[in-house]
């Protein structure tokens, strides 16, 4: 019978600063998720969808309002930017 030896090194666990940021990308990813239910909800017609679309909505803003939560009381402070555009009436 042949044994093996494992040559695994340790894997550190990570430090304050990556996990901060491991969060700010999941916050960022799921503002994502939350503007691409939106969207999607925007598109609906079948009611069966906008049922589903609505859950959709619902599950991924509590997703990002709980990561924005668990952020701040981090102190993790980042100004996130909103990719809405609005279109005004030009003044003529």
């Amino acid at each position: 019978m042949v044994f093996f030896r494992c040559r695994c090194r340790k894997i550190a666990p990570p430090t304050e600063g990556e996990k901060n940021r491991e969060l700010v990308e999941q916050i960022d990813k799921a503002r994502k998720e939350w503007d691409l239910a939106q969207s999607q909800l925007d598109q609906m017609s079948e009611p069966d969808l906008i049922d589903y679309a609505v859950y959709r909505l619902q599950a991924a803003e509590k997703r990002y309002m709980y990561l924005l939560k668990k952020a701040d009381e981090k102190g993790i402070r980042r100004s996130i930017s909103h990719s809405f555009s609005e279109t005004r009436p030009l003044k003529g």
